[in-house]
């Protein structure tokens, strides 16, 4: 990225407040989050959530639309007071200058100056972490790889192109928090596999991610380990493979030969079964592996699995906690 005029009065007015926030607290995780809370008026986007990230790891924050996910990235940076609880990066407050420069987030809802070129946004951010004492690094192989278009208006941009745009800025100066809210969100498959291993890059040289999804698969790729929040409580967290552990699964069976009906009576996780000549149909919560082996006497010709639905989970883990 070659070296560009002053911001124009439109980016200006986009910086908005910079000013120094609250005292510091001591602590070895990147991300803390103590009891928050969040209302606006009579509706509770949060309810007390407690959750940590650690240098080095990726956590994945999973819920359905409205479940407080953005509420909660919200507060952890500044952009929301908590009514209640409380939400530290990097042992402070990220209103807080020398926390905030350490730290790259990508919005769900990116909002940039329409009129301003891709390049004067880029040049803007890039002087504000130079002010701040983290100068950019890297930031033409950044753009290369994430295929900026930086020569036009951000407002003319398609929204995969703007979220591309909102991914270099939050990757500009090689920070050690992390917080991308739906990151591959309008991205072709190529560029989402990309967005994936830049996450897996930057944990690896000990940054802390906290990410939000829909996407299950994207959840089983990169997170160390995942939170499910449902109407503004974290009803799960674990590895993802436990959650799946407990998650029901079905299968539909055709055999060579007529199993008896009572075939897999006895499985563990067993939910539903029906056996209706060669065919067998059963839900099972967690590892398949124990009803296969009960059919494969009888000559397994076709398995047909339905992979766990991201929604459904919800459903089960709401129900588990309830």
């Amino acid at each position: 990225m070659s070296n560009g005029t002053t911001a124009n009065g439109d980016m200006a007015s986009y910086a908005g407040d910079m000013s120094s926030g609250s005292s510091r607290e001591d602590t070895t995780a990147s991300i803390d989050v103590t009891d928050l809370a969040k209302s606006f008026g009579q509706v509770q986007a949060l309810d007390g959530v407690s959750l940590r990230v650690d240098p080095g790891e990726v956590y994945g924050l999973l819920g359905a639309n409205g479940a407080g996910k953005t509420t909660l990235m919200r507060c952890l940076l500044g952009y929301l007071n908590p009514s209640r609880g409380s939400a530290h990066t990097l042992g402070g407050n990220s209103r807080d200058v020398d926390i905030r420069c350490r730290v790259g987030y990508l919005p769900g809802d990116l909002r940039l100056p329409v009129r301003s070129a891709v390049q004067d946004i880029l040049r803007f951010h890039t002087r504000l972490q130079a002010q701040a004492g983290r100068p950019a690094s890297d930031v033409d192989d950044l753009l290369t790889r994430l295929e900026v278009p930086t020569d036009r208006r951000f407002g003319a941009l398609s929204k995969g192109n703007r979220q591309k745009v909102g991914l270099a800025l939050s990757l500009l100066a090689d920070p050690e928090v992390l917080v991308l809210d739906e990151p591959t969100s309008g991205l072709d498959p190529h560029m989402q596999e990309l967005v994936l291993d830049i996450v897996r890059e930057r944990r690896a040289n000990g940054a802390a991610v906290l990410f939000s999804t829909h996407i299950l698969s994207e959840a089983e790729a990169i997170a160390d380990r995942v939170g499910v929040l449902s109407h503004g409580n974290l009803v799960a967290e674990a590895p993802l493979g436990d959650l799946l552990e407990r998650a029901q699964q079905s299968i539909e069976v055709v055999l060579d030969d007529p199993p008896p009906p009572n075939i897999l009576d006895g499985t563990p996780g067993l939910v539903h079964a029906s056996v209706q000549g060669t065919e067998v149909h059963a839900i099972v919560t967690g590892s398949l592996s124990s009803a296969i082996r009960a059919l494969a006497p009888y000559g397994v010709r076709r398995i047909a699995t339905r992979a766990h639905e991201l929604d459904e989970m919800f459903q089960q883990t709401r129900d588990g906690a309830s």
